[in-house]
């Protein structure tokens, strides 16, 4: 397994309001330079009035050179899991590859919340 460990925090704030950043979600792959496909697997609501959402992203793109020799395709399938709750407005999006995991692992964990003193703004944590 290739292992390059880079782990970074960022705290980002979004001068739009939590509903406006969490329904731009939906359309974010449109036109993206290396997403080739995006397509729902489930959607739907449950008994609390969250939102889940699982979505399969098709990406194609050129890899570092030093990777290639190790990763036998030039398409990545990466599932997104996504969990939106009106309730205490928060969103939270993972995002992880579901080939080549013998290879390496590619994994994303982000958060969205108003800003605490600004509801007007949008917090985005990801790690």
């Amino acid at each position: 397994l290739f292992q390059m460990v880079k782990q970074a925090l960022q705290d980002i704030l979004y001068n739009h309001p939590f509903a406006a950043v969490t329904a731009s979600l939906w359309s974010k792959y449109d036109g993206h330079k290396y997403v080739r496909d995006v397509e729902v697997l489930d959607r739907h609501i449950d008994e609390e009035g969250r939102l889940h959402s699982t979505r399969l992203l098709t990406m194609k793109g050129s890899l570092p050179a030093f990777i290639q020799p190790f990763v036998p395709v030039r398409q990545m399938h990466m599932l997104e899991t996504v969990v939106v709750d009106p309730a205490t407005q928060q969103m939270s999006v993972t995002t992880c590859n579901i080939n080549c995991t013998s290879v390496m692992h590619a994994l994303s964990e982000s958060t969205y919340t108003p800003a605490p003193a600004q509801p007007d703004q949008t917090r985005y944590q990801i790690s």
